[in-house]
């Protein structure tokens, strides 16, 4: 007789996220009619980067033996609950996921 196992998960996210700052210079060439050409030099430092997330992680599965190996299907959703992003455009972590693998015995 087949006995499944069940798998199940509740946790809690706090993900810590690190960008490189941006800093330098970027020199443009214009070419213009009936002059030579323009340059123009525009230095910037930018600060990058994503808040931290913070969130609930739910799972559930199960795992079927089966002659050979097992069938796992585990199916999972993140939500985030802040906003990442610095930027007024709105980035959450948010996702719903199906798995499913075979584990070789």
């Amino acid at each position: 007789m087949i006995k499944p196992k069940y798998i199940s998960s509740l946790v809690g996210l706090l993900i810590s996220r690190s960008a490189p700052d941006k800093k330098g210079t970027i020199t443009s060439y214009y070419i213009i009619p009936n002059q030579e050409y323009k340059v123009i030099t525009t230095t910037f430092d930018q600060k990058e980067g994503l808040k931290p997330s913070l969130g609930v992680y739910l799972g559930a599965g199960i795992r079927i033996p089966l002659p050979g190996f097992e069938l796992i299907i585990k199916f999972d959703y993140r939500h985030g609950i802040n906003n990442m992003n610095f930027d007024p455009d709105f980035l959450y972590g948010r996702y719903l996921r199906l798995a499913i693998g075979l584990k070789l015995i």
